[in-house]
């Protein structure tokens, strides 16, 4: 359903998941990501935050891994420098 938008995508894409969300299973997506960047060559970024929830709330800690931020603005420092 959506695997067409994503495939039609002309720039770097970061996708966020969590692996303990109950919403939207982060295997599900992964899976057809890997699948389309493979197929494609699209520029596909995965962060797998494996104890997260929908939220991004780490389920152990109660907390948004201390490492999101900085992970994401890396990215976003490769992907967009100003």
């Amino acid at each position: 359903k959506v695997r067409p938008s994503i495939q039609q995508l002309r720039i770097p894409s970061l996708w966020i998941n969590g692996g303990k969300d109950r919403s939207n299973p982060a295997a599900n997506d992964i899976s057809v990501l890997e699948a389309i960047r493979v197929e494609t060559g699209l520029d596909i970024t995965i962060q797998l935050y494996p104890n997260s929830n929908h939220d991004m709330v780490d389920e152990l800690t109660g907390e948004i891994p201390s490492e999101l931020f900085g992970n994401f603005f890396t990215w976003l420092g490769i992907h967009a420098p100003v």
